[in-house]
């Protein structure tokens, strides 16, 4: 943490309200190399939306309090935060770092030479510097683990954002390799059956990952081994009353009755 940078700010800063805080979140992170916090911790520092500290930063530029470089700081490509330099100043008639008074002009009486002793005094009290800190790095915001690769395999491409926050969520309670291998089954489902796709961000929310896709084959398996079994089990029944059944009797003619002609002229 910059003490300097926290004590210029808040006492010479004529920033208000929202903008001095986020000034003063910033200041928390200051040195010599400027600052990077990423405006997630800025928002955390005020308890403010992401939105409201972006228009706080911008109403410190226009005010020339604060210089913005955008995708200065820390980070990996798109999620590089920005790098912000203070342009807050003491005042010339300011004692400084740490109390950071105002003096009023000299009246004739202190204008008067101060005795060695004093001179001393007040010389050891201007040569001593504040000690340099070094801000306080934000960590490294790698992208998440597997997302690209779901994202790019993923049917429908709408709303990526709440994808990415929704793919975020589940990564807590799953890994990426599991989250992968279910939405090839997922896929796989739907265009065998002809199902309309959802959205991402719904299809990991509402955790339909853990449908039992896997088990579909194995019940329409199941199904068709069913449907045999009981088309041979009566086919046995017919064939067993088949063998059963009391023959029909016959004529003299050595005919069935029913079926011989020449008793039937007769």
């Amino acid at each position: 943490m910059s003490v300097e940078a926290l004590t210029v700010v808040l006492n010479h800063s004529e920033a208000r309200g929202t903008e001095k805080l986020v000034l003063i979140g910033i200041a928390n992170h200051h040195g010599d190399a400027g600052a990077w916090p990423s405006v997630a911790r800025l928002a955390g520092y005020s308890n403010m939306s992401e939105r409201r500290v972006q228009q706080a930063i911008k109403a410190l530029q226009v005010s020339g309090e604060l210089t913005v470089k955008k995708g200065g700081g820390a980070g990996v490509g798109k999620y590089k935060t920005n790098l912000y330099w203070i342009n807050v100043k003491c005042p010339p008639n300011c004692s400084g770092f740490p109390q950071h008074s105002q003096t009023k002009p000299a009246s004739p009486l202190e204008s008067q030479t101060k005795p060695a002793s004093l001179q001393d005094e007040t010389r050891f009290a201007l040569e001593v510097k504040p000690s340099v800190t070094k801000p306080i790095e934000e960590p490294v915001i790698e992208p998440l683990k597997g997302w690209e690769e779901f994202w790019k395999l993923y049917p429908r491409s709408e709303s990526k954002a709440e994808a990415l926050k929704a793919y975020q969520k589940a990564l807590k309670k799953n890994s990426a390799e599991y989250l992968l291998e279910r939405l090839k089954l997922y896929i796989a489902h739907n265009q065998k059956h002809d199902i309309k796709f959802a959205y991402a961000a719904t299809w990991l929310n509402k955790e339909r990952y853990l449908d039992e896709y896997d088990q579909i084959a194995k019940t329409q398996q199941n199904e068709r081994a069913k449907i045999d079994r009981e088309r041979e089990e009566r086919m046995r029944e017919y064939e067993q009353a088949q063998k059963n059944a009391t023959p029909p009797p016959k004529c003299p003619h050595g005919n069935s009755v029913v079926s011989c002609r020449e008793c039937l002229k007769a």
